[in-house]
């Protein structure tokens, strides 16, 4: 009885090395505010991961990224330096999940920024 008890316990503890769950995106990403010169984009993941955006003025050609560092489950980016009163294409990036070595990616989003006279407040 005791050698079928450990490899039951070796058993289990092992499946949840191997078999942890890939990182999803499960809620947003959202555009939380989209002034003149900047936009914060926002999301949730079920793992710790990357907080990564690349954005673009072309959905075909995500030329920019922002990030923050490492590590949560409540990710928001602060993308500055956008020009006023242009649509802006996104595409959240949580890779490198903790423990899972798996990535989730959004599908790609669109924000217009203000115009330049514009109020750059929430």
């Amino acid at each position: 009885m005791r050698t079928c008890a450990v490899i039951l316990l070796v058993a289990s503890l092992s499946s949840g090395v191997l078999f942890a769950e890939a990182v999803k995106i499960t809620k947003g990403p959202v555009v939380e505010h989209a002034g003149p010169s900047n936009a914060v984009i926002a999301w949730s993941t079920n793992s710790p991961s990357a907080t990564i955006v690349k954005f673009g003025t072309d959905p075909n050609n995500l030329d920019h990224q922002a990030q923050m560092p490492w590590g949560a489950l409540t990710h928001r980016v602060t993308l500055e330096n956008l020009e006023p009163g242009k649509t802006y294409y996104f595409q959240a990036d949580s890779s490198q999940g903790q423990g899972t070595g798996s990535a989730a990616v959004s599908q790609v989003g669109t924000f217009t920024t203000g115009d330049a006279g514009a109020s750059n407040s929430h």
